[in-house]
């Protein structure tokens, strides 16, 4: 049985004309998975998402989490935005707190476990610091373990350094693949970086232009743990260079 499994998705929407964001998408991703998705913008990846999290309805077909289907949020399910979405009135470690608070958990146990994602993202000395005293790295930081707060077992990311600068991306995607090690949790990543998606998985699924559906998954392979050295191997610039030249051609036909 796969962990989050697609089968026949498919999502309009309509409003004053109807729009098909996917058709036809099947998927199946097993448990501690690594799984980046890239294709043309606007082709539903972040939509797919958004019905993997319990956010957005099937239009047709379904999409099941541990063999049922999925009919809305779920504390085991938990995304992260590229914008931050931080309580601006709440310190960090009064954001990650929150879902523990929300679920009932006392005090002594909301103090556990922010302090243990706290020193998971690097994060300690800025307990009671608030989100305008920032960088966009330690928020985005800060987003992920809010993230984690209810122990999910899947980790849903949508685009989640695309607004940090190079350097600050690089650490990130060094630092993601160590807190995603110590949480063993399944994560579905989009992102726009070919580079990004191949660095981090273990598979990268390729989305057709609009309506979308998977049309190409391919596995990674790539020895971990990974450094910034793995960039260089050969065996990378190859499923690079194939990857860009399917994503290009989907891209291609949706702009001729």
């Amino acid at each position: 049985m796969a962990f989050i499994e697609a089968r026949g998705l498919g999502k309009a929407f309509s409003k004053r004309r109807q729009i098909t964001a996917l058709s036809d998408l099947n998927v199946c991703v097993e448990k501690n998975e690594f799984v980046s998705i890239i294709g043309p913008s606007g082709c539903g990846k972040s939509t797919f998402l958004l019905m993997a999290a319990g956010l957005e309805k099937a239009t047709k077909g379904e999409i099941l989490f541990k063999g049922r289907k999925i009919l809305g949020p779920d504390p085991e399910r938990a995304i992260v935005f590229q914008e931050y979405l931080l309580f601006p009135w709440k310190t960090v470690r009064k954001n990650i707190e929150f879902g523990p608070k929300v679920r009932g958990k006392d005090s002594e146990e909301q103090k556990r476990i922010s302090y243990h994602l706290m020193d998971l993202v690097g994060l300690k000395a800025f307990e009671n610091q608030y989100p305008h005293e920032l960088s966009g790295g330690m928020k985005q930081r800060v987003a992920i373990a809010r993230a984690l707060a209810n122990n999910p077992s899947l980790l849903l990311m949508d685009e989640p350094f695309g607004a940090l600068d190079a350097l600050t991306r690089e650490m990130m995607q060094a630092e993601l693949l160590n807190i995603w090690q110590q949480a063993k949790c399944t994560v579905l990543f989009v992102t726009h970086s070919i580079s990004e998606a191949i660095y981090l998985s273990d598979r990268v699924l390729i989305m057709s232009r609009r309506p979308g559906k998977i049309i190409a998954d391919i596995p990674v392979g790539l020895p971990r743990p990974r450094t910034r050295e793995t960039l260089f191997l050969p065996e990378f610039k190859t499923i690079e260079k194939d990857l860009r030249q399917m994503v290009w051609k989907e891209v291609s036909e949706a702009n001729p």
